[in-house]
């Protein structure tokens, strides 16, 4: 493909800073420093205009949390982003280069993308398990250490300059990329970067080293085929290339093994990935994510009981997660903790708090 080109002007046109102040305004409306800006947004979208125009955009000092991340409990440091100006730059950018980015990544790259979550990386894995099993007989699971933090801030440019010769676009990608060593987890831009600074990786593993089945979830990496040796050479050829061209390291914890099928019993392994364990001819939950809606469940049925009110965060866990039964094999697990919570009731929830939300937005606006 060929290189990008005048891109810049499109990036500052008053008409993204506006959608880009909006865009950046989701799910956060509430916020005090927020409603200020939209308050006047004619205005702050000038600013941003005004601030891209000149070149005096420097990115703010991240604020650091401490998030756990699902089921697993796992804590994470999040760097955190100022909404004015930081949040609204990001998205400045990326209105522009999002479909120019996705038309180059590859089709089963998944992760944190628009269209691209957890059920297109579902489909991908499935995609041989129920359908292609003769292809599927075994199966490896690599990831990355540490992707985001281990991204070489000079590797990460190169790779932009590759693709892109609009010297000013540039200046900007090169201001986000030189405010943290490695990619900040709390940036809207951050998937974006890792998804396109691995993107030669997934077409290394599909065009050159010619692997069935592949599948990646941000670090997370799947593949699958009918011959164990093959596999074994392409994770060989794929540490080479992780650590020589894009300066990072596999965890050494992956082995290849046999993908268990229906009547198998304990014998041989599961795909577990994205939430879902995968089988020939089948896919179950998680464990840890069954276990999550078994409690969530039973926590439900006892604040109904005593006459309790459901929260919006307790109604759209549980929603989301019926949502994920719905697309696997988990009849047992449906019929008796699913089925037994009044789902319209937590919709009602849920569709109550979207009125609130909506209203309290037009209310901003005027």
């Amino acid at each position: 493909m060929k290189r990008l080109g005048n891109i810049y002007a499109q990036i500052i046109s008053r008409e993204n800073c506006k959608a880009a102040i909006q865009n950046a305004a989701h799910d956060k409306r509430g916020r005090p420093e927020v409603q200020k800006v939209l308050n006047r947004l004619d205005a702050y979208a000038d600013a941003l205009h005004a601030m891209l125009v000149g070149k005096t955009y420097k990115p703010s000092i991240y604020r650091t949390i401490k998030v756990r991340d699902g089921p697993s409990k796992k804590e994470r440091a999040v760097q955190v982003p100022r909404y004015w100006p930081d949040q609204c730059v990001h998205h400045a950018l990326m209105n522009v280069l999002e479909q120019p980015f996705l038309q180059r990544m590859y089709y089963w790259s998944c992760g944190s993308l628009p269209g691209r979550g957890i059920r297109r990386a579902k489909q991908g894995v499935e995609r041989a398990t129920l359908h292609d099993q003769r292809k599927a007989k075994y199966a490896a699971k690599l990831d990355i250490k540490k992707c985001y933090a281990s991204i070489p801030n000079d590797r990460l440019k190169a790779a932009f300059r590759r693709i892109i010769k609009d010297a000013d676009a540039l200046w900007i990608i090169d201001a986000i990329i030189d405010s943290c060593e490695g990619l900040p987890i709390g940036n809207y831009t951050s998937a974006w970067f890792a998804n396109l600074y691995l993107t030669p990786l997934d077409w290394y593993i599909k065009q050159e080293l010619g692997v069935e089945h592949y599948v990646r979830y941000m670090d997370d990496m799947v593949l699958m085929g009918p011959n164990k040796r093959k596999l074994h050479k392409a994770i060989r050829a794929i540490q080479t290339y992780t650590r020589e061209k894009l300066g990072l390291e596999l965890h050494d914890n992956w082995n290849v093994f046999r993908v268990r099928r229906e009547g198998d019993g304990n014998k041989n392994r599961p795909i577990d990935f994205v939430s879902y364990c995968f089988c020939l001819g089948y896919t179950t939950l998680r464990k840890r994510n069954a276990l999550a809606i078994m409690r969530q469940s039973r926590r439900i049925q006892k604040v109904l009981e005593r006459g309790g009110r459901i929260t919006y965060k307790t109604a759209a866990g549980f929603t989301s997660r019926a949502g994920q039964v719905k697309h696997c094999n988990a009849d047992g697990l449906k019929r008796k903790y699913i089925d037994v919570v009044p789902m319209k009731l937590l919709k009602g929830v849920i569709r109550n708090e979207s009125k609130r939300k909506h209203g309290a937005d037009e209310r901003i606006q005027h």
